[in-house]
């Protein structure tokens, strides 16, 4: 790069592994352009094809991303967890897999994950992962799963979004029509059984999809990208680098297009506001799943014993304006206040009263509700509840002082 040429990205540290390797943060385009967007690569430390190929988008891709699209601020987290892919494994170095520790926040990386949403505010986040397509059942057929990129929306009932609905109603037509034009197979992720049911990923918190949507309500994608085999000649390989290209940077494009929508992405969480807890698999009378055979590479659809695919909400409560906490429940309180969330002393007594109009409040309401599959509050000390005297209702919650 030529002195007078100003660098195409600035260098940000957003904090250390457990073994103190930094966390190097990529962020493109001025502070000043409207829209944020944060992609995450990493989280597991065994998917090192994923890195390489987010490694080419960035070398070639991004700066000229960057220039094309001025409304756009792109910040990229190239490796979340460099422990784990110094040692080849999927947790990090406690033994964590940072992709299901987004609501208990055990771990340095996590934790710093969260602490950079929270102070740069992205209207987007994008989290990149491998998939493995070589499934023993189905390899026992010569066959694999047939994308070679496949992507996820918040699954979470909480979240209350649909591929139907905005900001989500156009973005597969869009990433489909791109992988014909580019050549590579695209679809919607999802798990498939042995015993031949299918279905998408996890509706439950954890991962950074469901729990960074509820968090900080921004709307969050998985996108997966086929993990390639031993058989996989260079120029299968190439095809998965540039479908990881093609795709990321439809999704800039689609970012920019639906930006009303993401600038204004919200989940209520006024008193009254119904959120569902629980959820049920419906499922559809008929499907079918792509895949490919391992002997010549030929795309078929095999069908489905069970499509499981649609997820409809259960279990409804009407949210109180706050809950409280007594001081007996610590470590609620530490994992709160790691979250970032705000809490005050409640005036009637000693226990601390959670608002849940802040940013978040669905999520705190699954922690915080006691009839919540998720809740924080089900398992209370035995000392402490010996000491208890006389009851008082706080916000919608009883509170023991």
């Amino acid at each position: 790069m030529h002195n007078n040429q100003p660098a195409p990205f600035r260098s940000e540290v957003i904090g250390t592994s457990h073994l103190g390797q930094p966390l190097n943060l990529r962020i493109y385009g001025p502070a000043s352009r409207p829209l944020r967007v944060f992609v995450i690569c990493g989280q597991h430390g065994d998917e090192r094809a994923i890195r390489k190929a987010l490694r080419h988008f960035l070398e070639e891709h991004a700066p000229t991303l960057s220039r094309s699209i001025p409304f756009l601020q792109l910040a990229v987290l190239a490796d979340a967890n460099p422990d784990g892919l110094a040692a080849r494994t999927r947790a990090n170095a406690q033994g964590i897999d940072l992709n299901r520790d987004h609501v208990q926040l055990r771990a340095p990386e996590t934790r710093a994950i969260h602490e950079f949403i929270r102070s740069w505010r992205p209207h987007l986040v994008v989290d990149l992962h491998n998939y493995p397509s070589r499934r023993k059942h189905l390899v026992d057929q010569r066959l694999r799963l047939g994308w070679d990129v496949c992507l996820e929306i918040p699954t979470t009932p909480a979240a209350g979004c649909s591929a139907e609905q905005p900001p989500f109603a156009n973005l597969f037509e869009c990433l489909n029509r791109v992988s014909h034009k580019a050549g590579f197979h695209f679809g919607r992720y999802g798990l498939f059984g042995a015993d031949g049911s299918f279905r998408h990923g996890t509706p439950l918190l954890g991962d950074a999809r469901n729990t960074l949507t509820l968090r900080y309500e921004v709307p969050t994608l998985l996108l997966e990208v086929r993990n390639p085999s031993r058989s996989d000649l260079p120029p299968d390989r190439h095809l998965l680098r540039t479908a990881v290209a093609a795709t990321l940077w439809e999704i800039a494009l689609w970012a920019v297009r639906e930006a009303k929508h993401l600038l204004e992405f919200e989940l209520p969480s006024n008193p009254g506001t119904r959120v569902p807890y629980s959820f049920r698999r419906r499922p559809a009378l008929e499907g079918k799943l792509p895949v490919r055979h391992l002997d010549n590479g030929t795309l078929s659809f095999l069908p489905l014993a069970r499509d499981r695919r649609k997820i409809q909400a259960r279990r409804h409560r009407s949210l109180p304006p706050s809950y409280s906490l007594h001081p007996y429940q610590w470590q609620a309180l530490e994992l709160l206040q790691a979250h970032g969330y705000q809490f005050t002393k409640a005036p009637q007594c000693s226990c601390w009263e959670v608002s849940l109009s802040q940013v978040g409040g669905r999520l705190l309401a699954l922690l915080l509700d006691q009839d919540s599959p998720y809740s924080l509050r089900r398992r209370q000390p035995e000392a402490a509840s010996s000491n208890m005297s006389g009851n008082q209702v706080i916000s919608g919650e009883i509170c023991h002082d």
